[in-house]
């Protein structure tokens, strides 16, 4: 698989319904963040677009290309994205007995269904009825801290620099006494959009901490007129952008190798 310099090369494979409005794929296809490999550099039939854990596959189905993993990878964890049923079979026989499929759900772009009240409401309530915690927007210093512990990296581990996150990401946490325990972020950008990755340390979960932390982050985009994407990762998730504004739109397969 070559690494495509000019990624929009490939971006007619990727144009089904499937992908469609996906930002993860248009960061890549754009030059903005990840990167584009294909078959060949001239008229490509196999994609894969990688960006952070994300690998998603459009084209002409291929073993090679599933089994393909990019130098950059920065971990053993990958979620990989079929286009299709061919492209789950060829993930299923490349992966025999190391992966686990799971169900994920997209959201509806609408930036007009949120209430932002709503979700002042939520943070500002969880402010004032919780004195230990404190949300914050993330510095040089927490952007730090969020690299050096593994449930937090995927906050911030996109961007090479906080300069690079400042300039083109988004994000909050929430402190405990100075420590990190909760946080949304942009896990990826694009133009005036950004995707949305929420985290919380396990023993602070179910606390309200997630649903606070994401409401401040999606009530500062809509303040700074940037749209926040949301695809979870599972129905728990799922449930809490419903409670923040967001609509499924569909749910998809994909595979945790």
């Amino acid at each position: 698989m070559h690494n495509l310099e000019v990624p929009e090369k490939a971006a007619s494979l990727f144009g089904a319904a499937h992908y469609d409005g996906n930002l993860l794929i248009l960061s890549c296809l754009h030059g903005v963040m990840g990167k584009v490999y294909a078959d060949t550099v001239c008229s490509p039939q196999t994609a894969a677009a990688v960006i952070g854990d994300f690998t998603f596959f459009a084209g002409r189905v291929s073993h090679k290309a599933v089994a393909f993993r990019p130098k950059e990878s920065k971990n053993d964890y990958r979620i990989l994205i079929p286009q299709n049923r061919a492209w789950e079979e060829a993930i299923e026989a490349v992966y025999r007995g190391k992966y686990r499929k799971i169900e994920r759900f997209a959201t509806k772009k609408n930036p007009r269904a949120f209430d932002r009240d709503k979700l002042e409401r939520i943070f500002s309530d969880f402010s004032r009825l919780s004195q230990r915690f404190e949300i914050v927007e993330i510095t040089s210093q927490l952007y730090g801290q969020c690299l050096e512990m593994p449930w937090s990296r995927d906050l911030v581990s996109n961007y090479g620099s906080f300069a690079e996150f400042k300039k083109q990401g988004l994000g909050f946490v929430i402190l405990d006494k100075g420590k990190i325990v909760s946080g949304a972020s942009s896990y990826a950008a694009c133009g005036d959009c950004i995707e949305i990755e929420i985290d919380t340390e396990k023993s602070h979960r179910r606390k309200g901490l997630a649903a606070a932390c994401g409401a401040r982050l999606i009530y500062e985009c809509l303040e700074r007129g940037i749209y926040p994407s949301w695809d979870a990762h599972n129905r728990e998730s799922a449930r809490l952008a419903q409670k923040l504004g967001y609509e499924i739109s569909h749910s998809y397969t994909a595979y945790e190798i």
